[in-house]
């Protein structure tokens, strides 16, 4: 399969409180099969090898795209392109639902993501 589209996250810190005077790290490129949006609130991303798409906020912790122990203020949806990556020591990844802090926080601590709560609460107002 051909990936055609990566995320690539940057301005990455450990802390998402600390207040930034560098760009911060550098983060991994991954694979983007689908990006959908409804409305300019709601962004959804299928990552590639993953079945399902997931709402971007899932991932988000404040306004930090949280991935593989980091926060990360910066982020694109770009076409790959892999000469450009390459040079910038970047090789894109498959995403990796574990790295991920939704994944984490519900696992560890049994917390029902704020979506699912908000979809019951829905249904039964039906």
């Amino acid at each position: 399969m051909k990936h055609k589209m990566t995320l690539d996250l940057y301005h990455g810190r450990a802390d998402p409180g600390r207040d930034m005077d560098d760009w911060g790290t550098q983060g991994p490129l991954l694979y983007v099969d689908c990006v959908l949006v409804t409305y300019s609130d709601s962004i959804r991303l299928q990552f590639t090898g993953q079945p399902d798409v997931e709402f971007l906020s899932e991932y988000v912790d404040g306004d930090c795209f949280f991935y593989d122990g980091v926060y990360y203020g910066d982020w694109s949806i770009q076409p790959l392109d892999d000469g450009e990556h390459v040079a910038q020591g970047k090789t894109p990844e498959l995403f990796s639902p574990e790295k991920a802090k939704h994944v984490a926080l519900r696992d560890s601590l049994k917390i029902i993501p704020t979506w699912a709560c908000e979809a019951r609460s829905q249904r039964r107002r039906k």
